[in-house]
């Protein structure tokens, strides 16, 4: 499974004035035909890849979505871990002492998330640069991102698109695009 963020053009866009700006932006601009993304978006419209290597698995954009989906997931884990427990015959006491823990491993795993937030946060910041370079240069109207994780083959994999956010690129800030939504199509104007 791979992260991939496809950039969507309009077909009008200056690609010649538009990949040296992903170039200095240490991005790529690659024709991307996913054919359920396309018939998606509609005719006006083109994708590309801005991966330099083989996928975007790291990316920042949309990590606190998937922080926030693996904290939602560790509450009800934890309300089912506690009915084994009881269930086991454990005493409100050991429950407790158990519940201390996972607590002084939360403050450490907080501290651990900042961190990790402080490091996404330039490369966010880097996506920000790159969107709005993209917008001002005048050779594009707007700029969408459409950020997938990939169980196989790019090109064939069914994609839904679960939504549309519009957003002015000068409004765009590192903390939006570290919360966008996987299959969401997002436009920068």
């Amino acid at each position: 499974m791979c992260h991939l963020i496809a950039v969507i053009l309009p077909k009008s866009a200056d690609l010649e004035l538009l990949i040296p700006i992903a170039r200095e932006h240490h991005r790529a601009l690659r024709a991307f035909n996913n054919r359920q993304l396309s018939s998606q978006l509609g005719p006006e419209v083109a994708s590309f890849v801005t991966a330099t290597g083989h996928c975007d698995c790291g990316t920042p954009l949309g990590s606190g979505n998937r922080e926030a989906a693996r904290n939602a997931t560790s509450a009800t884990s934890e309300e089912r871990q506690l009915a084994i427990l009881r269930r086991k015959g454990w005493s409100a006491a050991k429950i407790e002492r158990w519940l201390e823990q996972k607590a002084g491993v939360a403050v450490r795993s907080e501290r651990v998330r900042r961190d990790h937030d402080q490091h996404e946060t330039p490369a966010a910041t880097e996506w920000v640069s790159f969107i709005q370079a993209m917008v001002a240069s005048g050779g594009t109207s707007s700029v969408g991102l459409h950020l997938h994780n990939y169980g196989g083959d790019y090109e064939l994999e069914e994609i839904r698109i679960g939504g549309r956010r519009s957003l002015r690129a000068a409004e765009l800030d590192a903390d939006y695009l570290l919360r966008i939504e996987e299959d969401v199509v997002y436009a920068f104007w």
